[in-house]
């Protein structure tokens, strides 16, 4: 297998939640709200795998491989996560 390179996206986003007004106070501000900081992270690599395809059939059998695997990954294309 060869890799050719990829692509790595960093996401960071934060959030403030609180009581409106309360959580804005210097310093009692902390008791009334709470801060998070998510950070994601996703990582696309391009990799080929060579296969010597002689016949028809050897082109229509790496063919239906890659489908089924393809189709097995669809749980998670619904969740946005991959395994």
């Amino acid at each position: 297998m060869l890799a050719l390179g990829g692509l790595i996206r960093n996401t960071e986003s934060r959030d403030k939640i609180g009581f409106p007004f309360l959580s804005a106070l210097p310093v009692v501000g902390g008791l009334f709200g709470r801060q998070a900081k998510n950070i994601d992270r996703t990582e696309l690599i391009v990799i080929l795998k060579p296969r010597v395809v002689r016949s028809i059939e050897d082109g229509r059998a790496v063919t239906d491989e890659l489908r089924r695997k393809i189709r097995s990954l669809e749980p998670f294309a619904s969740t946005g996560q991959m395994p």
